[in-house]
C-alpha cells in the first residue's frame, strides 16, 4: 500500500508518477466508479495540478474497457440518429479550427472516442485550463479561441449524473444510445424508454444551465484552440 500522510482536509497519496510532470505526491478529492463496478479515486498531484483516476488502471482494467462493446456495432459507435447529430458538432469544430489554418485545409477529427467526462478508467489524467495553456506556451503556441459552451457535451453530462444518482448502474442512458445491450440488459425496454424520454423532455433546460454555467467559466468542457506563435 502506498504511504499516506495527512495534508489539510484530504489524504495525500505517494503512487505512481504522474503521465504529465512524473511527481508522485497527490492529494486524494473524491471516489468514483466506473461502469465495470472497478472503484477509483480522482485525485490531484501537487506539483501540477493534474487530476488523474487512483490506483492507476490494470492493463486488464483497460483491456476490458476497449471491448467490442465500447466501439459500438460496425462502422457507428452510436446510433445512426446520435451518430448524425455527432457529425454535425465535429464538422462545427472543424470549421473553427479551420478559421486559424490557412487553406486549403483538412483538419482530422482524433477524439477520446467517448462523451463522458471523468469515465473512468479510460481518462488517465486531466489538465487545468490555466496550466493546459502555460504548457503549450512552452511548446511555442498560444491561445487563440478559448469556449466554455459545449452542448455536445454538458447537457448531456447533467443528465446523465442525474441519472446515475438514482439507478443502480451508472451510464445506462448512456451505453443504451451505443446499442450496449449486453450492459443495459439489467434494466427493462421501460426503463430505457422513460431514461430517453427524461433525456428528450428536459434537454432545453440543461441547455439553459449549460449556458449560465459557461457564462461563469464554469462549464464541465473547455474547448480551446491553440496556434503557433508567430504564424
Amino acid at each position: 500500500m502506498p504511504e499516506n500522510n495527512s495534508v489539510e482536509n484530504g489524504r495525500c497519496d505517494n503512487i505512481n508518477p504522474c503521465g504529465y510532470c512524473q511527481a508522485t505526491k497527490s492529494l486524494r478529492l473524491y471516489p468514483t466508479q466506473s461502469i465495470f463496478g472497478d472503484n477509483f479515486r480522482i485525485n490531484r498531484y501537487l506539483s501540477c495540478n493534474a487530476v488523474f483516476p487512483a490506483p492507476r488502471p490494470t492493463p486488464k482494467q483497460l483491456e476490458i474497457a476497449y471491448d467490442d462493446s465500447y466501439y459500438g456495432q460496425g462502422q457507428q459507435k452510436f446510433t445512426t440518429y446520435i451518430e448524425t447529430v455527432l457529425d454535425w458538432f465535429r464538422q462545427g469544430r472543424a470549421r473553427r479550427v479551420g478559421r486559424y489554418v490557412k487553406p486549403p485545409v483538412k483538419v482530422l477529427d482524433i477524439g477520446c472516442g467517448n462523451w463522458l467526462h471523468l469515465d473512468p478508467p479510460r481518462h488517465l489524467f486531466f489538465i487545468g485550463a490555466a496550466d493546459l495553456i502555460s504548457k503549450m506556451k512552452d511548446f511555442g503556441f498560444v491561445l487563440a479561441k478559448q469556449r466554455h459552451l459545449s452542448l455536445e457535451q454538458n447537457p448531456f453530462g447533467f443528465q446523465q449524473s442525474l441519472l446515475n444518482c438514482v439507478l443502480s448502474k451508472r451510464d445506462v442512458l448512456f451505453e443504451s444510445l451505443k446499442n450496449n445491450d449486453t450492459y443495459t440488459k439489467q434494466h427493462s425496454r421501460f426503463s430505457i424508454l422513460l431514461q430517453k424520454l427524461f433525456y428528450v423532455v428536459t434537454f432545453g433546460l440543461f441547455v439553459l444551465l449549460a449556458a449560465i454555467e459557461a457564462s461563469l467559466k464554469k462549464g464541465g468542457t473547455i474547448e480551446m484552440i491553440f496556434k503557433k506563435q508567430n504564424s
